[in-house]
C-alpha cells in the first residue's frame, strides 16, 4: 500500500444515494471469510511481510488475531519504544479476476495508524501497462486523524508512481461497522461505501488476477501515536467476493 498525500474533501451525504446489491446485478458469492473460531484460517490467508520494517513499524504476527466472536483484529501496538503492525494476504491461496469485493469493518480510532482493504497484483512492479501488470486498488484507506475521510485509490506503473484517487467525506464513518466495496469489471472500477456508489473510474483497469490484503500501517501519514492509547485496532467482521459466470468462462 502506497502513501498518498492530498487535500481534504468536501463532506458528502452519501446516504441520500440509492443502495446497490451485487446479487441484484447478477453476481454470485464465490468466496467469503467470516473469521469464525479462534485461529486464522491458513487455507485462506498468509501473514504478509513478517519481520520487515514498514515505514515506522515492524510487521509482526502478534498484531493479527481472531477475537473468538467472529472478528479479525489487526493492531498498531507499541513495546519498549518499537511500533508493530500487521498484514494478511490471500496471495498464495486465492487470486481473483473481476468481481465485487466487500468488507464490513469497524475502523481504527487513534492518531498514528491507518488501515486498509486492498487488492494487489503479483506483477505490479514489473512494467507500466496496468492491463498486463495489474494495479494496486485501495478499496479503503482510513486514518483517524481525518475522522470523516475515506481514501479510495488506484495505483499502477510503480516506477512512475501513477495514480487516480477519490476522497469521500462521510460524517461519523469512524463509529460502528461500515461496508466498503469495489466492483471491478473489464472496463472500470466502481467504489461503494455502505452500498452507495461514491466513485467510478475507467483508468488503469487490471486484466489479470489479483489478491486481497488487509493491513495496518504507521507511516506518519496518520500523525504520531500516543503509546498510552495503544494498541489501536481495526476490526474486520467479514470479507466477501462475488463474481459473474462470464468472468469465469
Amino acid at each position: 500500500m502506497l502513501i498518498f498525500f492530498t487535500a481534504c474533501s468536501k463532506e458528502e451525504n452519501i446516504y441520500a444515494l440509492p443502495t446497490w446489491d451485487p446479487i441484484d446485478k447478477g453476481y454470485e458469492l464465490i468466496w467469503e471469510e467470516n473469521f469464525d473460531g479462534k485461529i486464522i484460517d491458513k487455507t485462506k490467508w498468509d501473514y504478509r511481510m513478517v519481520g520487515r520494517t514498514r515505514w515506522k513499524a515492524i510487521v509482526d504476527t502478534s498484531t493479527v488475531y481472531l477475537d473468538g466472536e467472529g472478528h479479525l483484529i489487526i493492531e498498531l501496538s507499541e513495546k519498549n519504544g518499537t511500533f508493530y503492525v500487521g498484514q494478511l494476504t490471500t496471495q498464495h491461496k486465492h487470486l481473483f479476476k473481476y468481481g465485487y469485493f466487500e468488507c464490513n469493518v469497524y475502523l481504527n480510532q487513534q492518531r498514528g495508524m491507518h488501515s486498509a482493504f486492498w487488492l494487489q497484483s503479483p506483477q505490479i512492479g514489473m512494467g507500466e501497462d496496468p492491463a498486463i501488470y495489474g494495479t494496486e486498488v485501495d478499496i479503503f484507506e482510513y486514518l483517524a486523524i481525518e475522522p470523516y475521510n475515506v481514501y479510495t485509490t488506484v495505483w499502477w506503473d510503480y516506477k512512475n508512481m501513477k495514480s487516480t484517487q477519490k476522497i469521500t467525506s462521510v460524517p461519523h464513518i469512524g463509529n460502528g461497522f461500515h461496508k466498503f466495496g469495489l466492483e471491478w469489471t473489464p472496463k472500470e472500477y466502481v467504489f461503494y461505501i455502505d452500498n452507495r456508489e461514491v466513485w467510478r473510474t475507467s483508468k488503469a483497469v487490471s486484466q489479470i488476477e489479483q489478491y486481497i490484503i488487509l493491513s495496518t500501517e504507521y507511516s506518519g501519514w496518520g500523525g504520531t501515536p500516543d503509546p498510552r492509547l495503544l494498541p489501536d485496532k481495526v476490526i474486520f467482521d467479514y470479507i466477501k467476493v462475488y463474481s459473474k459466470k462470464e468472468y469465469n468462462e
